[in-house]
């Protein structure tokens, strides 16, 4: 199973962590954690993956003052909490970036095109390839 999360706690402003209370629901990490957690009880071998969010050109920083990589920081740090479960970062694994970021996202410089053709696949489709590559290395 594979879960893509943080860009839309990024992008709403969500808290990234209440160090008090590890597990609390409002926060990123909580939300994160105690999902992965409760997943992983119910199927045990279940093999998840977390996807971190990939490059956004729209804002540097949110509302609150956090990048995208403290969402992706705190992201992580949860979901290393949880065994059976793989972290990929899509910011690297996409390489969709600030340079060619026209070539692959939409004008409003967060979602990625879906019917643009790039060496004769879609961008959606280069992100699943490139997904699957990864899967493919965790057998």
């Amino acid at each position: 199973m594979s879960i893509w999360s943080g860009t839309n706690d990024f992008g709403t402003n969500v808290n990234l962590k209440n160090d008090e209370n590890p597990d609390d629901l409002t926060t990123t990490y909580g939300a994160v954690k105690v999902s992965l957690e409760k997943l992983a009880a119910s199927c045990p071998n279940l093999k998840i993956v977390v996807l971190l969010p990939m490059y956004r050109g729209d804002v540097k920083e949110n509302l609150l003052g956090n990048t995208l990589a403290d969402y992706s920081d705190v992201i992580k740090e949860a979901a290393e909490q949880v065994d059976n479960v793989k972290v990929f970062d899509m910011n690297t694994i996409s390489g969709i970036n600030e340079y060619n970021q026209s070539s692959y996202m939409l004008e409003d410089k967060l979602h990625p095109m879906y019917d643009s053709m790039q060496n004769g696949i879609s961008t959606l489709g280069l992100l699943g390839e490139r997904i699957a590559r990864c899967l493919a290395k965790m057998n």
